[in-house]
């Protein structure tokens, strides 16, 4: 059954934006600054402006670390490590005999996968969830009264400790080393300050304790205006009141491929009409689901508004195509590598019907591996192209001079100058985080190809997609549930959503265990599995109130007995 009410709360959840005076973001010297905080899209913030006719410097519209960084340094020369520079960073600290011998639980743990991954995002969580020393103290003394302490904590502490200090001794910065400084700065400022006269804080109250105690001190330097993410009040109002004589539409199909192409068909309707822009499809975090979905939609012709895909780098065929030249050198020639460099699409492009020449001779031979393994023969010409990658990379170089050969290599095909492109800045990155992680002062790291490639092979895990140089100007828009609606719909579905997705809380980690975090939560500003149920039972309401005239809800239910 749908949902129906009043057309004129359409766009309701843009009443915050036309009721603050955007002028002041506009121009050359922005008097005001609007800080887009956990929960929306940057991106998505500032198309909102574009459409609205404003023109505004990139320091108008920033996120909220953006704004820590202003505040501390207002040239911007902070030095933020990012992820995986953190993660070397812990690796080379557990490698320091003296601190891994107070280590025992952690050197067990170390052999598990992502376990410094999982170790960097503890001790970034653990240390967030406090704004001061004796706030750390007071939580410690709770869980031991309560008879839940554990000795991984105090070790993952210790290591906290030692990363602290090692950030000190090198004049850099993490999100929490960043907030606290940043809180520290503004404490000892005079009365001016160089920063605007208004901040507009977009998505005020979803923050840890230490972010609250920097936007406490803020309130007190400038005019802070908050701006809840529950800015729909009036959809929710409208919501509450329908539920007293419907529910959502609700369908459920066997498969999720199934519900998928369901609700491409639906979209199609829409999509004939004029209207695809009106009908908003939400979905979780899930590659499975995002894939399903994608591909009945593409089957019928249609076309995404989707602002950020984060499966487009994994499953574009070109960056794994761009890595494979690196591949045949560090693998030393493995055929089965070979092979797929040679059906790349640029390859096969600039030798045509040799390619197939040298994969059928490649067979024949039953080769392995080993350069000299393709010498003589119907290969020569192929031994010596291979000849000249292996004196082009091998050897010990640094990731400034790999990543200058790599990108030369792909400027040259005419199909690769893009992704040419997207390698760049990434080779700069792992660059300036080797650089800045190096043990050895003022001499920089040699190391052989496959060391460079293991830490590109890392990046593309996690890196964000190139910007698209052209983009649909009409197609479906697709939102992630774990954001908060900016725009209003006709039409809301929601997709793809498991049954674990609203029960599963949020999970312990090394720092802080599921039952510690429940314990604390009622005290503390710490995360628990129950306000993080009802923060995405918050998401799902939200976008429910976004809708203007119906909502749906796509489920699958598959059982092995066909049911």
């Amino acid at each position: 059954m749908s949902i129906e009410w009043d057309p004129a709360l359409e766009r309701a959840s843009l009443g915050w934006l036309s009721e603050l005076p955007l002028a002041q973001l506009g121009g050359l010297a922005p008097t005001a600054c609007l800080c887009v905080g956990a929960g929306y899209s940057r991106e998505e913030v500032k198309q909102l402006l574009l459409d609205r006719g404003l023109s505004f410097v990139s320091s108008a519209v920033c996120s909220a670390d953006e704004l820590a960084v202003r505040v501390l340094e207002p040239k911007g020369s902070v030095r933020l490590l990012g992820p995986f520079a953190r993660r070397e960073v812990l690796a080379q600290l557990m490698n320091d005999p003296r601190i891994l011998v107070h280590l025992p639980g952690l050197k067990r743990l170390r052999r598990q996968s992502s376990f410094f991954k999982r170790l960097d995002e503890a001790i970034e969580e653990g240390r967030m969830a406090f704004a001061h020393a004796s706030e750390q103290e007071a939580m410690q003394g709770t869980l031991e009264s309560r008879g839940l302490a554990r000795e991984l904590r105090a070790e993952v502490q210790l290591l906290a400790a030692a990363w602290e200090a090692w950030l000190e001794a090198k004049g850099l910065y993490d999100r929490p080393r960043l907030w606290s400084e940043a809180t520290a700065r503004l404490l000892s400022l005079g009365e001016s300050v160089d920063f605007p006269a208004e901040i507009w804080w977009l998505g005020a109250g979803v923050c840890s304790p230490r972010e609250q105690a920097f936007w406490d001190q803020l309130k007190s330097r400038t005019q802070l205006l908050s701006i809840d993410p529950l800015l729909i009040q009036k959809n929710l109002r409208a919501y509450t009141e329908a539920l007293r004589t419907g529910l959502p539409s609700w369908g459920r199909y066997h498969s999720l491929d199934d519900a998928a192409d369901a609700l491409a068909d639906e979209l199609a309707f829409s999509w004939r009409e004029g209207n695809a822009g009106s009908h908003v499809v939400v979905i979780p975090d899930e590659p499975t689901v995002r894939s399903s979905l994608t591909r009945a939609i593409t089957d019928l012709g249609m076309s995404w508004l989707d602002p950020r895909d984060p499966t487009a780098v994994l499953g574009s065929e070109g960056y794994k195509e761009a890595l494979l030249e690196l591949e045949c050198v560090a693998s030393d020639f493995e055929r089965e590598i070979v092979e797929a460099w040679l059906l790349s699409s640029a390859v096969k492009m600039r030798f045509g019907r040799e390619v197939s020449d040298w994969v059928r001779e490649m067979q024949s031979r039953g080769i392995r591996r080993w350069l000299h393994s393709y010498n003589g023969g119907r290969l020569e010409k192929l031994h010596g192209i291979l000849g000249e990658q292996r004196a082009r990379y091998a050897g010990r170089k640094t990731c400034d001079e790999l990543a200058t050969l790599h990108v030369a290599s792909l400027r040259t095909e005419p199909k690769t100058k893009e992704i040419a492109d997207f390698f760049e800045p990434l080779w700069k990155e792992i660059a300036r985080d080797a650089a800045l992680t190096q043990t050895t002062l003022h001499v920089e790291r040699r190391a052989p190809l496959l060391y460079w490639l293991e830490r590109l092979r890392l990046r593309l895990k996690e890196a964000a997609p190139g910007a698209a140089k052209f983009k649909p100007s009409y197609g479906i828009p697709l939102f992630r549930v774990s954001q908060w609606p900016l725009i209003g719909a006709t039409r809301v579905s929601i997709f793809g959503l498991s049954r674990e997705w609203v029960s599963r809380g949020l999970p312990g980690d090394y720092w802080w265990s599921e039952r510690e975090r429940d314990s604390l939560s009622g005290e503390f500003g710490l995360g628990s599995g129950v306000r993080e149920r009802e923060r995405k039972l918050e998401w799902l309401r939200a976008w429910m109130g976004a809708a203007t005239s119906k909502v749906e809800i796509w489920d699958y239910d598959y059982a092995t007995g066909g049911a």
